[in-house]
């Protein structure tokens, strides 16, 4: 066999020293580099020096080939859902557009707010392995007496982590989801519903309408698609539209927000609602007010 090095080995001294730092005998270890690319744990080779030790672990390979891979440190909720809920590198994302599904950047960054700010805090670092059914249960009960979070907030907290656990289940990430023994809400009937009062009406033929309703006042498709704009959109209009015309207090009862923060977040200045700034720019601009201005 030659004695030249496979490229799969790597060989390496590791000095010792006795308590007064008197130098031992080195021992001189290997690793072996698998199909993936990565070396995997050392081994011993019990050799004087790096000609023998690579001949010894040449012939180890020959014999026994490759030894299996360290497995990779388990991950917590928190590190693999890193890349979750962000539109660039959220991997349901980049499935579901494989798939043709639209997924609007909205509705990414509300499940983003979910994940940040309520189950990262809670589950980030257990885990994968470790997350248990009766977690999320404690956890709803808990959100709704100790948060005061309405059933609906709740829901929409626990769906996000539903997805999240399922898509792990396809990907071979986890062995069995432990969402799948939470349930899920099941209404007894619908405000809008379908073909029968047992069955919710189907989003798409909401998001037609809306779409053609767009159309028939100017706003192309091409436009439409250019503002990115959808059912959810009416949400920020209602919400610009009404700010100044009643106290946001009454106006988040509305919508349903819960802070200023997220008013101000769904407020968009309109040609009508910035006429104020426009006038006083206007006015700025004449001789006179110029002259205060440079003075």
């Amino acid at each position: 066999m030659s004695k030249r090095n496979p490229q799969r080995i790597h060989v390496y001294e590791r000095k010792r020293g006795d308590k007064e730092g008197n130098p031992l005998p080195s021992f001189w270890y290997c690793r072996f580099r698998g199909e993936d690319g990565r070396l995997g744990s050392p081994l011993n080779t019990d050799q004087p020096n790096r000609e023998t030790a690579l001949q010894w672990a040449i012939s180890f390979l020959a014999e026994k080939g490759v030894p299996s891979q360290r497995k990779p440190r388990p991950k917590s909720f928190a590190e693999w859902a890193a890349p979750w809920w962000l539109f660039a590198s959220c991997p349901y994302v980049k499935y579901k557009q494989s798939r043709g599904f639209s997924i609007s950047r909205i509705y990414v960054e509300g499940r983003r707010s979910y994940l940040e700010n309520h189950l990262i805090p809670e589950f980030g670092n257990k885990l994968m392995s470790e997350l248990r059914p009766w977690m999320f249960r404690d956890y709803s009960i808990r959100l709704f007496e100790e948060k005061k979070l309405t059933p609906s907030s709740i829901n929409k907290i626990l769906s996000t982590m539903r997805i999240m656990l399922t898509h792990a289940c396809a990907m071979g990430q986890l062995h069995t989801n432990p969402m799948s023994a939470v349930g899920e809400p099941q209404p007894t009937d619908f405000i809008f519903w379908g073909a029968t009062r047992e069955r919710p009406i189907n989003q798409n033929c909401i998001l037609a309408a809306y779409k053609r309703a767009l159309t028939r006042i100017g706003i192309s498709p091409e436009e439409q698609k250019k503002r990115n704009l959808m059912f959810h959109s009416w949400r920020h209009g209602f919400n610009t539209y009404s700010r100044g015309k009643i106290p946001d207090e009454q106006l988040r009862r509305v919508t349903g927000h819960n802070s200023v923060a997220m008013t101000d977040r769904y407020d968009h200045p309109t040609v009508e609602t910035l006429k104020d700034v426009r006038a006083m720019q206007e006015q700025l601009l004449t001789s006179e007010a110029m002259g205060e201005v440079v003075k």
